[in-house]
């Protein structure tokens, strides 16, 4: 039987570009232009939810792939097959 993985590294990079830098480069900037908290606020409000829709679409995807992956040929073949016969009937 193959093993399959979720690979969290891209979850944990996908994380990590979309969350944890805009935060950081937020920060930076708050000290550099001495605005007090407001930048990192606006970075946080705006990177959480491309955060969360990028990280659960990555896990979506790593999902799909473990479901390809241990699903056997012949049940793809019954489950693509499905929806043609029930247009036809």
């Amino acid at each position: 039987m193959q093993k399959t993985r979720i690979h969290m590294g891209r979850m944990a990079l996908v994380l990590l570009v979309t969350l944890l830098m805009p935060l950081i480069i937020g920060v930076l900037l708050d000290l550099l232009l001495e605005t007090s908290p407001w930048i990192t606020v606006s970075m946080a409000i705006i990177s959480l939810p491309v955060s969360a829709f990028f990280v659960v679409r990555q896990g979506l995807f790593e999902m799909q792939q473990v479901i390809d992956t241990t699903t056997s040929p012949a049940e793809t073949e019954t489950m693509t097959s499905l929806p043609e016969q029930s247009q036809q009937g």
